[in-house]
């Protein structure tokens, strides 16, 4: 995560809006028409988020909830816009990211009530088109009513919607509640607990369970890989996001949460009542395989990892490995400097790939450290769930020919990040420097594409067969089963 301040004003894209008159607009008329002089809303940009945000000492916030007049509501809704036309690597549209808000605003408006039509823009007039967003706003707003807790849910509606329009998996919101919600979890003295289950989802497909985490209770109910959730605790999962139905998961250690399954055989469904477990995986696990191959599989990158695995290839060089399989199909790791020392260790020649900025400039990533003296033949196990520096490592795996790469497109999903905590404790997060492969080719919404590409099939879940590590054994010459 950065550290660093941000300037605001926003670049021109052609539209009507211009650098320094909306900078002006968004500060002066939007920002401090929503609260008093002593409670003035003043964007700052954090590396993490504070456990109790306080940053204008309202006091509805230390009530734990999300509490906003409709200016206030107005105010934070443009900050995020703000922050997100000029500080997003990917410079998304300021008029279409408006257009997207709007959208968000007026579809959360009660029922009954009239979705008033975004406001006309002219060509040449930038703080009259602002002055005629914000009366369309707030006239709605007041029409809405619902209180503060209503006016602060019609405000996140329009950032959600405007987050979600980038399609960018790095672009996420996080309102005042839910960050409040994060840090009592931290700090309370009750644990959140798991089923031991690892999910996957694509567009019009079910959500699969892939993976059985040892010591959770789903898979002593008799759940297994294969089946799919259709509901959590009654309600139904399509259309939500992995993130939204893992958090309807977990819970409170020793807690119940229902599951409604369909079996993988796709003829009938079952309800499982799982209590929720303390669950914790080893970042790394390793075994002999046939063919005297070793697998090691990588949850994640870190320095602890790497000495773990340094140690695991030391180990067992006295088998004489024919080759290492490296398992990153669960790796979503953003440790991108802890994945260049690793990598480092078995490919010699960068760079690995570039950080890129807003304005195109690059700066190389890898190769730090000291290759290993006794190199193996390897292969790298790729999905859709490998993504952020697990995606950077493959790719340069693949790029200079190091090993082969067999799986899956991964998941498109790799940038340095930027977090910034708006006015009213909400926080926002989204790429502020790109991360492209060694070639140059774009990974952030894209994904690396495995030279050697394997699906697996939910029959094959089911029945326990990894086609995928199949290939990559066979590619390293072990014998078939």
């Amino acid at each position: 995560m950065l550290s660093r301040t941000i300037s605001l004003p926003l670049r021109y894209h052609g539209s009507m809006f211009g650098r320094a008159a909306l900078h002006r607009l968004v500060l002066a008329a939007v920002l401090l028409a929503a609260c008093s002089p002593q409670e003035a809303l003043t964007p700052r940009l954090t590396s993490d988020v504070e456990p109790t945000p306080t940053p204008s000492a309202r006091s509805q916030q230390s009530r734990g909830s999300a509490e906003l007049t409709a200016e206030q509501g107005l105010a934070v809704l443009m900050e995020a816009w703000s922050r997100l036309s000029d500080a997003s690597v990917d410079a998304p549209d300021p008029v279409e990211l408006l257009r997207a808000a709007w959208d968000g605003f007026t579809s959360a408006l009660p029922p009954g009530q009239a979705r008033p039509p975004f406001p006309t823009f002219s060509s040449g007039d930038p703080q009259a088109d602002m002055a005629r967003f914000r009366a369309a706003y707030l006239g709605a707003a007041a029409q809405a009513g619902g209180g503060l807790e209503g006016q602060a849910e019609l405000a996140y509606a329009g950032i959600r919607k405007m987050v979600a329009s980038t399609n960018d998996c790095l672009t996420v919101f996080t309102d005042a509640r839910q960050v409040q919600d994060q840090a009592a979890q931290q700090t309370a003295d009750t644990r959140i607990g798991g089923v031991g289950i690892r999910i996957k989802h694509k567009p019009n497909e079910p959500i699969l369970i892939w993976e059985l985490l040892d010591g959770g209770s789903a898979g002593k109910a008799g759940i297994k890989p294969g089946d799919a959730i259709v509901k959590v605790d009654g309600r139904e999962m399509a259309g939500q996001t992995l993130e939204q139905i893992a958090t309807a998961i977990r819970g409170p250690e020793g807690s119940s949460v229902k599951l409604t399954v369909e079996r993988a055989d796709g003829k009938r469904t079952q309800d499982f009542t799982l209590k929720r477990v303390p669950l914790a995986e080893p970042p790394i696990q390793s075994k002999m395989l046939r063919g005297d191959v070793l697998y090691v599989r990588l949850l994640g990158f870190s320095p602890a990892v790497q000495d773990q695995l340094l140690a695991t290839l030391r180990d067992n060089e006295a088998k004489n490995p024919k080759g290492w399989i490296f398992d990153l199909r669960t790796n979503a790791s953003a440790d991108y400097t802890a994945m260049t020392t690793t990598l480092s260790r078995f490919l010699k020649d960068g760079p690995f790939g570039y950080e890129q900025t807003q304005e195109g400039r690059r700066a190389a990533i890898g190769p730090i450290g000291t290759l290993l003296p006794k190199q193996r033949p390897y292969a790298l196990l790729v999905s859709d769930s490998t993504s952020s520096a697990a995606e950077v490592f493959a790719a340069a795996v693949q790029h200079h020919r190091s090993g082969r790469v067999v799986g899956t497109k991964t998941a498109g999903c790799a940038g340095v990040g930027g977090r910034f905590q708006l006015a009213d404790g909400s926080v926002l997060q989204f790429p502020v420097r790109r991360i492209v492969g060694p070639g140059g080719a774009q990974l952030n919404r894209s994904g690396l594409i495995p030279e050697v590409n394997v699906e697996v099939s939910r029959t094959e879940l089911a029945t326990g067969k990894d086609p995928q590590l199949d290939r990559a054994l066979a590619l390293l010459g072990a014998p078939a089963r």
